[in-house]
């Protein structure tokens, strides 16, 4: 995986490179930046910093509790090697939790954990903070300056997490060989799983930490758009500090004698001939090539999961819903039902509003509410009325492919009113217990539709011939996380 990485990072280089030439020249001005794009970035910086250290500390107890289990079990079979092998659990828990507190300084090297992103908009900040850049205003100035310790600080979080997540790995496989020798492998499920939820919550907030909002897009873009921001970045960025791109003059010492893109472009047009494909396009598609070879090799060694790789699968069936934060395992829905002018009722839409929480992949539950509107007995008497309200609960379990079996209870007040007021009645409300299938499908990236049909098991209670099959259709959307 290591080789995987290190072929990555060179990709990253090389488009960091051949993308120097394009950036523009010719501006040297420094752009008044609104302090508002400072206090969005360092929100976040803020959020995800604190999720990074409280999951930290909440698996960290949870690894201690089973640690402790394990030492008992085992003491009650050898107490020698027990000792020997878990030793004072609390005082080695406690170091790491200090270790998260104050981690080690190593950001001047460039490991696994190393982010683009992140290196990109830390580089960013120290280069507006720069003091020939005072043109900012004052308050502005000590907005970005808080971003830019935000930043330093949840960098040395995901440090700190990383040295962290290398030792329970290491833990593991201590644990898991010693306790073969006395038939306790078993045992170490528990153990397993909360490591492996670990890693998995890690790399959950870096895909939240390298997905850009669009005000720390507009910040990088603010910032390329000055030719210092260029010479900035080659000598104090955490990559160019990796390979020493830095010179006192602000050139690459290190890429010079180099061909040029043009240069390499030119010869290989010369070698293909006057009659062959265009180089650039015969380029593109190679490294577009390489690129599948490279996935379809990861998927490889991420199926295989042998020997002691970071990688290695897990024994059990993952929740993936486990580690995503709160708001993204929420789900917005609408649906809306319609019923025909009766002798007694007009023509009515059961408007509906949920939400939803993800309990894992397959199942949800979650509440809401409706609304009754009327809207009129024909083309020709069209008029609006609340014709009712009602509450609802639900849940969702996945049956097969996109079809799901839904369930939930409903109150519902199906009179007309003209004051909140007489909603006071309970006994005015009447019940529903409902079952049936649901049909999801894909309308767009985050949008969802739904199509229900339920049966209504306590229809024949109401106070009115009500409709035993409900069909309704409606929309989901799925939460993001906030920026």
């Amino acid at each position: 995986m290591r080789s995987i990485a290190a072929i990555k990072l060179l990709l990253t280089v090389y488009a960091f490179v051949i993308c120097l030439p394009a950036m523009p020249q010719d501006s040297t001005s420094i752009l008044h930046l609104p302090g508002r794009a400072f206090n969005r970035i360092n929100a976040k910086a803020q959020r995800l910093e604190s999720h990074l250290h409280s999951q930290t500390e909440r698996y960290l107890k949870r690894l201690e509790k089973q640690e402790e289990k394990l030492y008992k079990k085992l003491g009650a079979k050898d107490s020698t090697a027990a000792a020997e092998l878990f030793g004072d659990i609390k005082e080695r828990y406690s170091k790491l939790r200090q270790q998260l507190q104050a981690p080690a300084a190593r950001l001047e090297k460039l490991n696994e954990y190393y982010s683009p992103h992140l290196d990109s908009i830390s580089t960013a900040l120290h280069f507006f903070n720069q003091d020939n850049l005072s043109q900012l205003e004052p308050e502005v100035k000590q907005k970005m300056q808080t971003a830019l310790a935000s930043y330093s600080k949840l960098k040395q979080g995901f440090s700190a997490a990383d040295d962290i997540k290398k030792y329970i790995r290491q833990r593991q496989q201590l644990l898991q060989s010693r306790l073969l020798e006395f038939g306790m492998v078993k045992d170490m499920r528990q153990f397993k799983k909360q490591a492996y939820y670990y890693k998995a919550q890690i790399e959950e907030y870096k895909k939240l930490l390298n997905d850009p909002s669009a005000m720390q897009k507009k910040i990088m873009q603010l910032a390329t758009k000055t030719s210092l921001f260029k010479n900035f970045f080659s000598k104090y960025s955490q990559l160019a500090t990796l390979f020493n791109l830095q010179t006192e003059t602000g050139t690459f010492a290190s890429l010079q004698g180099l061909q040029t893109r043009a240069q390499t472009q030119q010869l290989l047009q010369q070698r293909v001939g006057p009659a062959g494909m265009n180089v650039q396009q015969a380029v593109q598609t190679n490294i577009a090539n390489a690129q599948s070879a490279m996935q379809q090799l990861k998927e490889k060694l991420n199926n295989a999961g042998k020997g002691n790789s970071d990688e290695q699968m897990p024994d059990f069936k993952p929740n993936y819903q486990k580690t995503k934060i709160f708001l993204d395992r929420l789900e917005f829905g609408s649906n809306l039902q319609t019923t025909h002018t009766t002798a007694y009722f007009p023509s009515t839409a059961d408007i509906g509003l949920s939400i939803g929480y993800k309990l894992n992949d397959k199942s949800i539950i979650g509440i809401g509410g409706s609304y009754k509107l009327g809207v009129g007995r024909g083309w020709n008497k069209i008029a609006f009325t609340h014709e009712g309200i009602g509450l609802r609960s639900f849940a969702d379990l996945k049956l097969k492919g996109s079809f799901w079996i839904t369930g939930g209870g409903e109150l519902n007040y199906r009179s007309q009113f003209r004051d909140l007021s007489i909603l006071n009645n309970y006994n005015a409300w009447q019940k529903s217990a409902l079952l049936g299938l649901s049909k999801k499908y894909n309308i767009g990236k985050k949008m969802k539709g739904n199509a229900q049909l339920l049966y209504d098991f306590l229809y024949r209670q109401q106070a009115y011939a009500a409709q035993p099959v409900l069909f309704r259709l409606g929309y989901n959307l799925n939460g993001k996380h906030q920026r």
